[in-house]
C-alpha cells in the first residue's frame, strides 16, 4: 500500500480547459506507481479566476464541491481535503463544517491566505481538533519580503501554531518545495505534533535522510504534490528497513487520518 497525502486535482469549471485530462493522468500514473489512496485538494480555480493562495469565496466553495464530486466518483481511492481561505471568518467555518460533516472530506488544506499564527486561524484549528482531522499547511521558508496575493507561513511559524494547539495534527507540506528544508526540519523538531510530507520538486541529497534522523520515521509521510516523479524517486532512493518503509508509505497516514481513510 502507498498513500499519497498531498496531491491536487483540477476543475474545468474553474477555468482549466484540460482539467479532465490532467485528472485522468493523475489517476493513471498513481496506479502505475502503486499509489493506492490519494488525499487531494482543488485550489479554487488554481489562480484562473482568483489568486490560488487567496481564493475568492466563490472559487473556494466551487473547488471544494468539485473535489467532493471527484472523491465520491472514486471511493476508496480519492479522499478530499477542504481548501479554506480563513479570511472569510464564519463563512470559512461554515464551509469547513459542510465539507467534513456533509461531503465526507478527511482534512483541512491551508494555503497562504494568512499566516498560520494569526488569531483568525484559531477557530478553524479548534474545529479540526474537534473533528480529529489533520491540517495540511502550505509552507515556504524565510520568504524574502512580501509577495502579491499570498501571505506564506514558514516552519518556525508552523511550530508556534503547533505548540499553541498541541492536540492539532499538522502536516508540513512539501519539505522539498518550500525553500530552506534544513530550516524547516529544525523548526518542525520543535513541535511533536508536526508531520513532514516528502513532496516538492527538490531532490537534494541527504534531505529525507536528515528528516528521518531528526524526526524519526513515524513523522514522515509519503506525498507527491504536483511533481509525482520526484516524490516517487525520493522515496524509492531511500535506504530503509521494511518497517521504516511501511511507516512512511502508509502506516503513518492511516494513523493520522484514522477512520476517515478506509
Amino acid at each position: 500500500m502507498l498513500i499519497d497525502v498531498h496531491a491536487h486535482f483540477y476543475s474545468e469549471e474553474g477555468g482549466i480547459p484540460d482539467a479532465a485530462e490532467r485528472n485522468k493522468n493523475r489517476l493513471l500514473y498513481s496506479g502505475k506507481y502503486g499509489i493506492t489512496k490519494i488525499c487531494a485538494s482543488m485550489l479554487g480555480s488554481h489562480g484562473i479566476k482568483s489568486p490560488m493562495y487567496l481564493p475568492s469565496l466563490e472559487d473556494m466553495i466551487a473547488g471544494n464541491r468539485g473535489m467532493a464530486e471527484l472523491s465520491h466518483a472514486y471511493p476508496g481511492t480519492i479522499y478530499a481535503y477542504c481548501y479554506i481561505n480563513p479570511n472569510f471568518g464564519q463563512k470559512a467555518l461554515d464551509e469547513l463544517a459542510c465539507c467534513i460533516e456533509e461531503l465526507g472530506m478527511v482534512g483541512l488544506k491551508l494555503g497562504a491566505s494568512t499566516k498560520c499564527t494569526s488569531p483568525i486561524m484559531y477557530p478553524l484549528i479548534e474545529k479540526c481538533i474537534e473533528y480529529d482531522i489533520p491540517i495540511l499547511q502550505h509552507i515556504y521558508q524565510r520568504k524574502p519580503g512580501p509577495t502579491p496575493n499570498q501571505n506564506a507561513s514558514d516552519a518556525l511559524e508552523l511550530a508556534e501554531m503547533a505548540n499553541r494547539f498541541p492536540k492539532a495534527k499538522i502536516i508540513h507540506a512539501h519539505i522539498g518545495g518550500g525553500g530552506d528544508w534544513e530550516f524547516g526540519l529544525k523548526a518542525a523538531a520543535l513541535a511533536k505534533n508536526i508531520w513532514i510530507d516528502i513532496s516538492g520538486s527538490g531532490v537534494d541529497s541527504g534531505m529525507l535522510e536528515m528528516a528521518i534522523a531528526m524526526l524519526g520515521p513515524k513523522r514522515i509521510l509519503f506525498a507527491t504534490d504536483e511533481t509525482m516523479a520526484t516524490g516517487i524517486a525520493k522515496f524509492e532512493a531511500l535506504e530503509l528497513t521494511k518497517q521504516q518503509r511501511d511507516m512512511i508509505a502508509y502506516q503513518n497516514a492511516l494513523k493520522l487520518f484514522g477512520r476517515r481513510l478506509k
